[in-house]
Parts: C-alpha cells; sequence; structure tokens
C-alpha cells in the first residue's frame, strides 16, 4: 500500500509544476480583490499570516517562470513541509526498491500474454490450407433505370345530356263567382300571359262575389346536363397508376381548352352549357419499368465495367444494361491462380 501511494505521490507532484501559473495567479488575485471590497469585506488584520501587499510572491505577476522554479525549489527544501513529503516518498520508494522493470513480474505476464494469447484465452489457431489460391472472377449482366422520361396526355370532357321533365308557364287566368249563386264565367286578363303573384278576395253585401287569379302550368320535357354527368376521357390514368407504385412523379397540369360556354342540340332543341375546362393536358416524369437487378452485385462490392444504354424514349436514355466484374477467392499458401467465368 505504501508502494502505491508513493508512486501516485511521484506521478502527481511533476504534474503540479504544469499548471498554468498565469491564471492560477490572475485568479488567486481576482479572489482576493473581491474579498476586500463592500461592507462585509473581510479585514486584512483577520486573515491569518498577512504580510501586506509588497511580499516578494508579488514578483511573479511579472515573472510567471519564476512560480514554477519556486514550486520546484520547494519540493527540493527539507525544511520546507512539502519539500519534505517529497524527499520523504522518495526515500521510502528507494527503500523499497519501488520501480517497474523489464523484470517485473506484470510486465513479464504481459509478453507471455501478447506471444502466445490462445494460451490465455484458450482455443486453436485458425490454419490455412496448402495448395492453389484460386481467385474466382465472374462477369454479370443486369438491368437499371437512367434517366426519367417525361411524358404528357390529355384530359377530355364530354357531357351528356337528358331530358328532364319541368313545369312550365302557361297562362294566368282571372275568374269571378258570386257567393249567391249567380255565377260568372272565368275570364282571361288582359295580362293573361305574364307569370303574376296569385290573389283572391271577397266581396261581401248584395251581389257579393269572390275573384282572383291563379297561374297555370303544364308539364313539359327539357334538354337539360348535369356536371355529375360528365364523362372525362383520361389518358393520364395509367401514369396515375405507376405514381401510386412510386414509378412515377407528377409535374404540372395546364388547361388548353377553357374555361367556355358550348352549344349542344339533340333534335331540333339545344342547350348551353359552361365548363370550367374542356381539355387538360398533364405532364409525368416517369422511370422506365426496368428490372432493376443491379444492386446485389453493388452492395457485394463488385466492380462495374460496363454501361450501354438499352431503352430509349426519344433523345432520353431511359435503360441501362450494365456489367459487372466479382472477384471471389479460396484461401490457400500457395501460387495464385485466376479462374474467369461468365454468366449472362
Amino acid at each position: 500500500m505504501n508502494r502505491l501511494i508513493a508512486l501516485i505521490t511521484a506521478l502527481f507532484i511533476p504534474c503540479v509544476s504544469l499548471a498554468n501559473d498565469k491564471f492560477s495567479y490572475t485568479d488567486g488575485k481576482g479572489l482576493g480583490e473581491s474579498l476586500i471590497q463592500g461592507p462585509n469585506a473581510l479585514k486584512t488584520k483577520d486573515v491569518p499570516d498577512y504580510q501586506g501587499s509588497t511580499v516578494p510572491e508579488t514578483d511573479y505577476q511579472e515573472n510567471f517562470h519564476k512560480m514554477g522554479d519556486a514550486a520546484t525549489e520547494m519540493t527540493h527544501d527539507p525544511e520546507n513541509k512539502t519539500g519534505a513529503a517529497v524527499i520523504n516518498s522518495q526515500k521510502e520508494r528507494l527503500e523499497h526498491d519501488f520501480r517497474i522493470t523489464e523484470n517485473d513480474p506484470l510486465i513479464q505476464l504481459s509478453n507471455e500474454i501478447n506471444s502466445d494469447p490462445l494460451s490465455v484465452i484458450g482455443g486453436e489457431a485458425e490454419k490455412e490450407n496448402g495448395g492453389v489460391q484460386e481467385v474466382v472472377e465472374t462477369t454479370h449482366l443486369c438491368e437499371e433505370s437512367a434517366e426519367e422520361a417525361t411524358n404528357s396526355c390529355e384530359q377530355t370532357r364530354h357531357i351528356k345530356l337528358r331530358k328532364t321533365t319541368e313545369k312550365r308557364y302557361e297562362k294566368t287566368l282571372f275568374y269571378r263567382r258570386s257567393i249567391f249563386g249567380r255565377s260568372y264565367a272565368p275570364q282571361q286578363s288582359s295580362y293573361s300571359f305574364k307569370e303574376v303573384t296569385p290573389w283572391s278576395r271577397t266581396i261581401t253585401g248584395t251581389g257579393g262575389y269572390t275573384e282572383g287569379q291563379n297561374n297555370i302550368y303544364i308539364d313539359v320535357e327539357v334538354l337539360t346536363s348535369d356536371p355529375l354527368d360528365d364523362f372525362i376521357d383520361d389518358q393520364c390514368s395509367g401514369y396515375e397508376k405507376q405514381s401510386n407504385k412510386g414509378l412515377c412523379r407528377y409535374g404540372d397540369e395546364v388547361i388548353i381548352e377553357g374555361p367556355e360556354t358550348r352549344e349542344f342540340c339533340e333534335g331540333d332543341e339545344c342547350i348551353s352549357v359552361t365548363r370550367d375546362w374542356w381539355k387538360k393536358r398533364r405532364t409525368y416524369h416517369c422511370k422506365h419499368p426496368s428490372k432493376d437487378n443491379c444492386g446485389p452485385f453493388r452492395a457485394a462490392g463488385c466492380e462495374q465495367t460496363k454501361a450501354v444504354c438499352k431503352t430509349r424514349v426519344g433523345e432520353v436514355c431511359v435503360e441501362n444494361q450494365k456489367t459487372f466484374l466479382c472477384r471471389s477467392q479460396r484461401l490457400g499458401n500457395g501460387v495464385t491462380k485466376i479462374i474467369k467465368r461468365i454468366r449472362g
């Protein structure tokens, strides 16, 4: 135990001299100044062994290296408490021969482990089989998507006409009837073909009567069109399905016809139909369908040696055929022999 304490002391003391003397002095001076300020300041008379502000150590402010020299000198001074402790620890180390040399049992054991680790951890070393070391080279062809192809498609709107029944105004009828049994034939008013708000009233007394006006409607068939019935000729549905699979991405959309009002007829009857758009053009950016089977060769560290365009869309190459060279070896301790195999 004494040997261990002596070792720690010997290792620690040199480290003290490595401290940054300048910062240590500055921090200590700042702390001292803070303690002598304010109403609760520490009085110099209360400081044990206070020697004033002109002690020899103030020379360290301008000559920081002297602080390290003084510390070193102190550790060699047997009259100094710190120096005595250091000198005593050195003596104890020498008395007990506390030295780590190549003959130390710990060092010898470490060397034995390094020279033959299997004797300590157990097991057997792997041994290479004798013979020829064979390196097998194989060539593989695969396909992979290249640049995206830009595709455009159109959506065209078609309307569906249908007949519906609705009530249509025909005329307005004015009537007057006697309330005593004497009746008057209903008569058309002078504005009988102008739709009015129905009304009626009764006149009592001698010769009393009831009169009023009613609008008369008839059921007629008319030609109509409902936007919900519109049919969209969609050339883009295939690209939408590819988008759902992650093979295409949506570009943009442009209205090339509309909004406008168009006239549609069925027989002699025609109607006007207004829509926000009649034809749109969409753009999709798509990867060409490919086997995309080059990934395993790339992951295995194989070398790509060739790439040729297999499929083009216009001027854009959308699919490549690539060649990969893969190497594997059979361990041996003899001559290296290269065997080439080609696989399509």
